[in-house]
């Protein structure tokens, strides 16, 4: 983009420099998120429209799709720019604002928290954790949730709670807890934290509630590094 205004709409050094540094101060974070994480956004998009029949289905899929119809919308205003008044814009606020009340004000705590799944879950999830990280000397694990693939609430609990682990590897650790729905097949997910972990043999499982289990797996080959 920079080449592009430079070289093509040939403005000032000034002005390239002013907009490099703006760049890098907006989406800096954003490229060593990337860098330091194999590109994490860029593998997730690529699951996104590879399987995204399989994502159409998820309880949050809305939120994927609003993110990105956001920037197709800024990119067809742009092209609008010149016809659209002060009068238009209060419009399509007021538009917006209606439509985003259903996601933002009445249904905030369900797309939260998926159907039949609770804080109180999520508690006891943890505890088994934390039991078996302590009691059991099981180390080198990490987290799948059904409804975060990198089972961030997990992982903010035991944070709070001490439990250091690599949190974002999920290649070599040794252990793998699982959430899922009881009646599917965890391993046919589209999340490639829990479909790559494999071979693998079942170690425990806990009933979390009427609809949803905690799984515990553990690799079954010796290369764990």
């Amino acid at each position: 983009l920079m080449v592009y205004y430079l070289f093509v709409k040939k403005i000032s050094w000034n002005l390239s420099v002013g907009a490099f540094v703006g760049f890098m101060v907006g989406f800096g974070n954003m490229l060593l998120f990337e860098l330091r994480n194999d590109f994490y956004t860029l593998r997730t998009l690529a699951i996104f429209f590879h399987q995204s029949e399989k994502i159409v289905s998820h309880p949050q899929a809305d939120y994927y799709f609003m993110s990105i119809l956001f920037f197709g919308i800024l990119i067809f205003l742009n092209y609008l720019s010149k016809r659209i008044t002060i009068k238009i814009n209060i419009i399509l606020f007021i538009i917006l604002t209606f439509f985003s009340i259903n996601h933002t004000v009445i249904t905030a705590h369900e797309k939260n928290y998926p159907l039949n799944w609770y804080y109180e879950d999520d508690q006891k999830v943890f505890q088994i954790i934390h039991n078996n990280y302590e009691k059991n000397n099981i180390l080198n694990f990490n987290v799948f949730q059904f409804y975060a693939a990198t089972g961030d609430t997990q992982k903010y609990y035991m944070k709070l709670n001490n439990i250091d682990i690599n949190y974002n590897d999920y290649y070599h650790n040794e252990y793998l807890y699982v959430v899922y729905k009881k009646d599917m097949n965890y391993m046919k997910d589209a999340a490639y934290e829990v479909n790559t972990f494999t071979p693998h043999e079942l170690v425990d499982s806990w009933e979390i509630n009427d609809h949803y289990s905690l799984y515990l797996l553990k690799r079954s080959n010796s290369d764990v590094l």
